[in-house]
């Protein structure tokens, strides 16, 4: 898969498909959306193998992505980018991007470490069900 051929799926959420943290999110996300609208990929994905391309010799966010108008959201800034896509009050949590990235990030990188130890991981990824399997790229 070419980063031109994400271009037609976007907005995509990239997600670690062995992290038990990580697809438990994938699921409140499809269960808390507006509008069926967002498209969701493994990193372990040929899907995500094409948008880790483009990062070069920076590092590869191994969590959480979000590919949306030609940009890479990565950390706490995904997860707050996803927010707009979901009902109820969410999308307040926007409120959070006054503060800067690395304040962001701190909490988000704490989960992130830890996260196989306090959430568990899979062998493999999670088979969506076949009513949202369409909004699953491989």
């Amino acid at each position: 898969m070419t980063i031109a051929q994400l271009q037609q799926h976007q907005p995509i959420l990239f997600y670690d498909g062995v992290c038990n943290l990580c697809n438990y999110w994938v699921k409140f996300v499809l269960k808390k959306e507006k509008r069926p609208v967002l498209t969701f990929a493994a990193l372990q994905s040929e899907a995500g193998d094409a948008v880790k391309s483009t990062f070069g010799n920076n590092p590869i966010p191994d969590s959480l992505m979000v590919y949306a108008n030609g940009k890479v959201y990565t950390k706490a800034s995904a997860a707050l980018y996803l927010t707009r896509y979901l009902r109820g009050a969410w999308p307040l949590l926007g409120v959070l991007y006054i503060f800067p990235a690395f304040l962001r990030n701190w909490g988000y990188d704490i989960i992130a470490r830890n996260r196989y130890r306090w959430f568990g991981q899979k062998d493999e990824c999670m088979i969506p069900s076949p009513d949202v399997r369409k909004r699953f790229l491989m």
